[in-house]
């Protein structure tokens, strides 16, 4: 294992902010940063201080190219280096396959599929599709549709024949569906895998009586949790319960009126990391959040590959009616993969592994070609 000191002052400046960061003795150049517990408020923190050091802004898209410290140093380094202002961002870029494009969700970033990339096949590219507003490289997107012209422009750039592969995570699936709905104005095939996706924009009938009865099915599942939790506490414990939940919904509409538009941070680290990872991509009240509301979905020929997490007692009917939703959506294949765990425990590092194998085995069966018309031998 390499364990040589620094070999340049920006090695040396870099693993100085590196031990600050991780509160770290020392830290190898062979270190990577999301392998350390690294996170987006990591990351955050890194760029601002990098930003301090040489003088001009970092994006933090660069660390998925360059996640240790010699290659980052070796990256910033290099006098033919420039931010990478666009929305894509490599996080495995080699590989023979169809590439696959995670998309963001609520906050901008694709922090929350960093691990599961890291357990597909070595032969799989992984690309992120990240907010254009991020690291201040251009005005934010106003719509979806703006939004899906725009990463659909960027991915032909880097592929310029389908098929294509998306994925989206909760209100990141509607923003991917809505990217595949572009690439099919131009003819090309897609696969779209959705992550646990509710349906939060509008949609044709009869989709739209499906979402319906999504939706009450959500609610009742939402009880439900609150009533297990309930039943452990004691009579009198119940009311400082419903309190203390109401208090914390008050509190959490306030702030985002407060700060309308303004993403929650995801963090990947650990359980409760990736617990504000799936809040982050899942919902809250943010920009990207109420374009997915404001928006419009169309009904689109493709391939839908849909991840469901399932833990109460109404799993298998939402699950069932998730699933008969999508077949309305989509003139093609739809299947179902179950997890078990809840919407927000989906990108937990207990869920990592199952979660990977399954969409390793997918995107494996995207690549394979089609039979032949008429069948062979």
């Amino acid at each position: 294992q390499d364990v040589a000191p620094p070999r340049t002052l920006l090695e040396l400046e870099i693993a100085k902010i590196w031990q600050r960061l991780f509160d770290r003795d020392h830290v190898e150049l062979t270190a990577d940063f999301f392998e350390l517990g690294g996170h987006s408020l990591l990351a955050a923190q890194l760029a601002v201080e990098l930003e301090r050091l040489l003088g001009h802004a970092v994006p933090i898209a660069t660390l998925f190219r360059a996640p240790t410290v010699a290659s980052l140093a070796r990256t910033l380094s290099d006098e033919s280096w420039l931010p990478a202002w666009t929305s894509l961002v490599p996080i495995h870029p080699s590989g023979s396959r169809i590439p696959f494009f995670v998309v963001h969700g609520s906050g901008g970033d694709i922090f929350y599929f960093y691990r599961v990339a890291r357990l597909l096949s070595p032969d799989q590219p992984v690309y992120g599709v990240r907010a254009i507003d991020l690291d201040g490289r251009g005005p934010p997107h106003g719509t979806v549709e703006e939004m899906a012209r725009s990463y659909a422009q960027e991915i032909r750039a880097l592929q310029p024949e389908g098929p294509y592969c998306l994925g989206g995570y909760s209100a990141g699936g509607w923003i991917a569906y809505a990217v595949a709905t572009e690439l099919r104005r131009h003819g090309q095939p897609v696969t779209v895998l959705i992550f646990d996706t509710y349906p939060t924009c509008r949609v044709p009938w009869p989709a739209s009586g499906m979402r319906m009865l999504i939706g009450g099915l959500a609610a009742l599942a939402s009880l439900d949790s609150h009533l297990r939790q309930m039943v452990g506490l004691r009579v009198r414990e119940w009311p400082r319960y419903v309190a203390v939940r109401c208090q914390g919904a008050w509190r959490r509409a306030v702030a985002n009126a407060a700060q309308p538009g303004r993403g929650r941070p995801a963090a990947v680290g650990s359980d409760t990391h990736a617990a504000a990872a799936a809040a982050a991509a899942a919902g809250g009240d943010d920009r990207y959040v109420r374009a997915v509301a404001r928006s419009s979905a169309q009904i689109i020929d493709g391939r839908v590959e849909l991840f469901l997490a399932r833990s109460s007692r109404f799993a298998a009917l939402l699950s069932w009616s998730q699933a008969a939703f999508w077949r309305l959506m989509v003139r093609g294949p739809v299947t179902v993969h179950r997890l078990p765990c809840n919407h927000w425990e989906i990108f937990f590092p207990k869920t990592v592994p199952l979660l990977a194998a399954m969409v390793d085995d997918v995107l494996a069966d995207v690549h394979r070609p089609p039979p032949p018309v008429g069948g062979g031998p």
